[in-house]
This record gives structure tokens, sequence and C-alpha cells, in this order.
């Protein structure tokens, strides 16, 4: 399996979560400097006090969010959570 190439000139924003806010519409999660990311709620679900979580900061011609969330406390395949927006999908 190959690697993925990193693009320098992309800036990425990595932060650990301290709180997650569930209750709100949208959910949100809260970075230790106090800044908030608006989550899907079928993701918000997901994110926990102490994992990670990195995005893109968004450019006027993004198409979408790109988050990945890295478990604190998973490990394998299902430590990492990858959310992005599907733009086309047809019949096989």
């Amino acid at each position: 399996m190959a690697l993925p190439t990193f693009n320098p000139s992309i800036p990425v924003c990595r932060e650990r979560v301290v709180s997650v806010q569930r209750q709100d519409d949208p959910a949100a999660c809260v970075f230790a400097n106090q800044t908030k990311l608006l989550l899907p709620r079928f993701l918000a679900k997901s994110v926990a006090v102490g994992d990670e979580v990195a995005f893109p900061i968004p450019t006027p011609d993004a198409v979408g969010p790109e988050i990945l969330v890295t478990k604190n406390a998973a490990s394998g395949p299902n430590r990492y959570l990858y959310h992005v927006p599907i733009g086309y999908v047809s019949q096989p």
C-alpha cells in the first residue's frame, strides 16, 4: 500500500479535544485553545475527550469538510475516523 503524498502548501489544523457539546445543534468539539469545530451529529457521537482532530484550513474554493479523528483510547483499524464529502457516486 502506497502512502499518500503530503502537500505542504495546504495548512492543516491539528488539535486535541477537551470537551464535546453533543446537546447543541450542530454538535461541536472544543479544543484546548477554546476554539470550536462544528461536527455532524453522526461524527460527534464518536468523538471523545483526548482525541486528536485534524482538518485543512478552509480555502475559498474548498469543496467541503475533510476531518481526521485519531482516537486516543483505541488501537488498530478502529483508531481513525475519516469524514469527507462524496461528490459523485455511480452504479458499478
